[in-house]
C-alpha cells in the first residue's frame, strides 16, 4: 500500500484509529498540516489508536516532527504528547492492578502532564525515597522525601537527561514494557541533589 503512494520526501504516516491510515511526505508542508488536522479528528472516532506521526527511514519507522516554523509543527507535537499521556495512563492503571493482584510492593509512578509559561507541554513523574518504583520516561523528575510529610514540596526538580547522566544503577530500563519505564532503587544523595539544583538548566524542558 505505502509503496504505491507518491509523496514529497520520506513517507510520514499516522494511525489515529483502527479504520484510518493517513499518509503524506516529510517535505510536504500542506500535506503534513492536512494529516495533522485529520489525525486530530480521527482520534475522536471509535477505537482510537495513536496520534504520533512516524517517518519511514532507512532504519525503519521513526517518530517524526517537521522543522520548527512548519505550520503543522505545534499540532503534531500536541498530538504526540496527548498520545504519550494516554499511553502512560492506560499502562499505569494496568500495571497497578497487576501488582495489586500479585501482592507486589513495587510502586508504579504516574505520568503527569504539565504546561510551561510558553505554552509547551511536558511530562513529570515522582521519585520517592522509600521503596522501588517504576518510572515513566518523563521530561522532569520530582524527587520526594516522605520523611518531610505528605504536603512537603519536592526536594529537587530535575530534567530527565541530567538524572540519567548521573544516577547510574539507581535508574535502569525495565525490559518488556511499552511505553518505556525505568526501575529505580535507592535515592540520590544530598550532594547529588544539590549538584542538580545548582545547574541553571536543571528544569529546562524540550
Amino acid at each position: 500500500m505505502l509503496s504505491g503512494c507518491e509523496v514529497k520526501g520520506e513517507r510520514v504516516v499516522t494511525v489515529p484509529n483502527r479504520d484510518s491510515l493517513l499518509i503524506t511526505g516529510a517535505e510536504d508542508a500542506e500535506g503534513l498540516l492536512e494529516v495533522a488536522e485529520a489525525t486530530m479528528a480521527g482520534l475522536k472516532a471509535p477505537r482510537p489508536v495513536d496520534g504520533r506521526a512516524l517517518r519511514l527511514t532507512a532504519d525503519g519507522w521513526r517518530p517524526f516532527l517537521p522543522e520548527p516554523g512548519s505550520p503543522s509543527r505545534s499540532l503534531l507535537e500536541n498530538l504526540a504528547f496527548a498520545s504519550r499521556v494516554r499511553g502512560y495512563q492506560e499502562q499505569t492503571e494496568r500495571l497497578r492492578r497487576q501488582h495489586e493482584k500479585e501482592g507486589s510492593q513495587l510502586y508504579v509512578a504516574g505520568y503527569v502532564p504539565e504546561q510551561d509559561a510558553k505554552g509547551r507541554f511536558f511530562g513529570q513523574t515522582l521519585w520517592f525515597n522509600d521503596g522501588e518504583t517504576l518510572l515513566p520516561r518523563a521530561d522532569v523528575i520530582l524527587f520526594m522525601d516522605t520523611s518531610l510529610g505528605p504536603d512537603a514540596p519536592p526536594v529537587a526538580s530535575v530534567r530527565w537527561d541530567l538524572v540519567v547522566r548521573d544516577a547510574g544503577t539507581m535508574l535502569m530500563p525495565e525490559p518488556g514494557l511499552y511505553p518505556e519505564r525505568y526501575r529505580v532503587r535507592g535515592f540520590p544523595s544530598k550532594e547529588l541533589l544539590q549538584r542538580w539544583k545548582s545547574d541553571p538548566t536543571a528544569m529546562d524542558v524540550p
